[in-house]
């Protein structure tokens, strides 16, 4: 009886043990994956300021973004069908950089971005009015179809589906549905990517209007801003999938 207590006793010690180291891991893991996004992103900041050349700035934003991705598979998730979403959602994203940083196909990006929005309505709970988007938006692509000229229209479908997730992210706050810290997150995440996207519009104005002094000026500044707010925001949403212990 006595051998069998205390093999019982190693065994839960053994398992307690594992459970730290498995524990220590994830959290080296998950500082090491800030320090480096956060590293490329100072690293693609001094590039965009001293450097004529896109596509090391590029790709260092893309591998930003890729690792942004990894983060929100580490830690325990705070609920599985949350966190399902919440990687298609930002995979889709990894895609839909690939698709503008690296490829130059805008057009193709910013429809994929469209459905990283939706699944994000899907993910604060707002189903009906995601099944409305998507609808739209497969009746809307047959029709425009996947051309760079129709750019600015897709955009401004983007626009609705942006503004879509923004206001269904603050409803899931209200409800308490994505549970605490994981609802502020979300908010102060999808607040950041709207203002990305708005620096976005920004930077892109004077392509397609007058390019008068002001105007260009704000186009500069824009331009700095859009990675400020979308990276901020890619690493707030990758965080608000996992589960964080509160006291």
């Amino acid at each position: 009886m006595k051998k069998n207590t205390r093999a019982t006793s190693k065994n839960t010690k053994s398992t307690k043990s594992r459970n730290v180291w498995h524990v220590n891991c994830q959290a080296v893991l998950f500082l090491v994956l800030l320090a480096v996004i956060y590293g490329l992103f100072v690293v693609f900041t001094v590039m965009d300021f001293t450097q004529g050349d896109v596509f090391w700035p590029n790709l260092c934003k893309f591998m930003a973004v890729v690792l942004c991705f990894v983060l929100s598979n580490v830690g325990e998730a705070a609920s599985a069908c949350d966190r399902r979403l919440l990687q298609a959602g930002m995979l889709l994203t990894v895609f839909s950089d690939l698709c503008m940083l690296i490829l130059d196909k805008e057009w193709v990006g910013v429809l994929s971005f469209c459905l990283v929005q939706i699944i994000y309505t899907v993910r604060y709970g707002e189903r009906k009015a995601a099944a409305f988007l998507l609808l739209v938006y497969l009746v809307y692509v047959p029709i425009v179809g996947i051309h760079e000229r129709n750019v600015v229209y897709t955009s401004a479908f983007y626009f609705v589906c942006i503004l879509t997730s923004v206001a269904s992210s603050f409803r899931a706050f209200r409800r308490k549905t994505l549970g605490s810290p994981q609802e502020v997150l979300v908010c102060v995440g999808m607040v950041l990517f709207l203002l990305c996207d708005i620096c976005v519009g920004l930077y892109n104005v004077p392509h397609y209007g007058q390019n008068q002094k002001t105007m260009h000026i704000v186009s500069v500044w824009a331009f700095h801003l859009i990675w400020v707010f979308y990276l901020n925001a890619q690493v707030l949403l990758a965080l608000s999938g996992r589960r964080w212990k509160t006291t």
